[in-house]
């Protein structure tokens, strides 16, 4: 449940592709002519809307906003939110889900110095302090590297985390690209989900991502999501040999 105010708390979870899932997902993009980031912005939005049964709603994409050469030097935080709608309501093929999702990016990206607050102004959305408005799960996507350059200094340089953590969102996917490694944080609500839960939410991502390439011809419904484990867990429940006939059940209430 929902506090009656949108709590900031929140953890990062990091989700890893293996070399072969990189090599899979380059080559399905470059046979279909799609980015990266609208291949695993497309799985995402699966994953999201069978996790809440939803064929129909926006996940949040932030964007550089510096389209003019005027800002490109300039120092502050030019991003803007787009809506990017995900829309599964006619149970579509992979392939041709990944399309749309390519066309929608690319209609958003024509009207991205909109302000998202005025967008939501303009369709009159009412706001809760519980929630943020249109969309509660967000995705990006950047390439970056991880080799500083002192540019001769003699400056030694790391990364370090800074604690503690925050959620803007419900969740939020970010995807990285580092040369040829692609790894993932998974920003959380921790008043929503539990560690274990993000944990095998990205489970099922990944999962989900390299049934899509295998299988892209096939509705999206229809592909499965779970992981190895989790299959042959089901299948062993499904083995077990339990006898509800119903001379039993009435008894088993009565125990009760």
């Amino acid at each position: 449940p929902r506090l009656a105010e949108q709590s900031l708390d929140g953890l990062h979870h990091r989700i890893f592709f293996d070399e072969k899932l990189v090599s899979e997902l380059r080559l399905y993009c470059q046979s279909n002519g799609v980015t990266p980031s609208m291949v695993l912005l497309g799985v995402y939005g699966i994953l999201v809307g069978r996790y809440a049964n939803q064929k129909d709603f926006c996940i949040g994409m932030p964007i550089a906003n510096r389209n003019h050469p005027q800002i490109e030097l300039l120092i502050g935080f030019f991003v803007n939110i787009l809506a990017i709608r995900c829309d599964l309501s006619d149970d579509p093929r992979f392939d041709e889900f990944i399309q749309s999702v390519k066309q929608t990016c690319l209609e958003a990206y024509e009207h991205e110095d909109l302000p998202f607050e005025k967008l939501v102004d303009e369709l009159g959305i009412e706001r809760s302090l519980s929630h943020n408005p249109l969309f509660q799960v967000a995705f990006s996507f950047q390439k970056t590297s991880n080799s500083l350059d002192s540019h001769g200094l003699g400056l030694e340089f790391e990364f370090a985390i800074e604690e503690p953590f925050s959620s803007k969102f419900d969740i939020t996917l970010a995807i990285s690209e580092d040369g040829d490694q692609i790894y993932g944080d998974i920003e959380y609500a921790t008043v929503l989900f539990s560690t274990d839960t993000i944990a095998r939410f990205g489970q099922h991502y990944l999962s989900l991502l390299k049934a899509c390439l295998k299988s892209s011809h096939k509705q999206v419904s229809s592909i499965p999501f779970l992981t190895d484990s989790e299959l042959c867990q089901i299948k062993d429940m499904a083995l077990e040999s339990v006898d509800y006939s119903l001379e039993t059940i009435p008894g088993m209430f009565a125990e009760m």
